[in-house]
């Protein structure tokens, strides 16, 4: 039977050991990045803890509904297997009893549902010089191009702050990036933050910013300054940060649905992996609400 926990009602002990032992693992889960990327969260839980599915909350005009935050690329349910029957119990309950917005849940959960489906880019741990073949012949070319380039861990300071304010693509609204820079800053304190850049004659050409859980590492994001970028910095980039890693850690690009972004990440030898989504309109959000209201 599922049970629904309000957040002062959690066990944040077992919550934990929960995600230890699961099958599915990733860092979005982990309570402290919740309560940072959260406005505030629930929890779905299965048997005492055996299954457990994080719901991140959003008030609006007095109502809640399920929304997963910028950069919480996967929530969905964890647990000791993949169990498509109780995965279904996860799913039937929380759209009987929450308006949804959208909810991402992760590779690791079967559903038999006709849901959308978002795209990520993995790597498992293995050896640098196996996962090196594995480079389409291009990437190949590009990384052997950039052998003159410098591979340097960089400090978060002003200056990196700036680069990354600079010439950073892809997010939607200014206060997106500004998340993303705070978030930043959580990673840091927490230790979880790592930086590099590629470097030309003293100068930073690009910069990733990676978080790292110990068991594996995510490219949050991928910073370059376009005018170089005839001298592949990007490509220099990642493979220098897969030698580093990829013999400890497994490997996330955290997507994305963007083709020619999946090309590049795909190029590096990265399987596809597909996590499914329930996702709603605006418009359809808002008429539930208004239902939700009236009765």
């Amino acid at each position: 039977m599922i049970k629904r926990l309000t957040y002062p009602e959690i066990d944040f002990v077992k919550y934990a050991e929960c995600l230890a032992d699961a099958l599915q693992s990733n860092v979005f889960a982990q309570k402290e990045v919740l309560d940072f990327l959260c406005e505030s969260w629930e929890l779905l839980v299965y048997d005492d803890y055996k299954y457990v599915m994080p719901l991140p909350l959003k008030s609006r005009l007095g109502q809640k509904f399920i929304t997963c935050p910028i950069f919480c690329q996967q929530l969905g349910i964890f647990g000791p297997d993949d169990n498509p029957e109780i995965n279904e119990e996860f799913f039937d309950y929380t759209l009987q009893n929450y308006k949804t917005y959208l909810y991402s849940f992760n590779t690791g959960n079967t559903l038999r549902k006709n849901l959308t489906f978002r795209k990520n880019y993995f790597i498992p741990i293995g050896l640098y010089e196996r996962q090196r073949r594995k480079y389409s012949k291009g990437r190949k070319s590009a990384v052997k191009s950039a052998g003159h380039l410098k591979f340097k861990q960089v400090e978060q300071n002003s200056e990196t702050l700036n680069f990354v304010r600079k010439f950073h693509k892809g997010l939607a609204k200014q206060s997106d990036l500004e998340t993303m820079i705070s978030f930043m800053n959580f990673l840091e304190k927490k230790n979880m933050l790592r930086l590099y850049g590629a470097y030309l004659e003293g100068q930073l050409l690009t910069v990733s910013a990676l978080i790292d859980d110990g068991t594996s590492v995510y490219l949050l994001a991928l910073v370059t300054d376009e005018k170089f970028r005839n001298e592949n910095p990007t490509s220099f980039l990642v493979d220098k940060i897969l030698e580093k890693y990829i013999g400890s850690r497994n490997f996330s690009f955290m997507g994305s649905n963007v083709r020619s972004i999946g090309i590049f990440n795909s190029s590096f030898g990265a399987d596809l992996q597909e996590y499914p989504v329930i996702q709603f309109s605006k418009k359809e959000l808002a008429l539930n609400c208004i239902k939700s209201l009236v009765r």
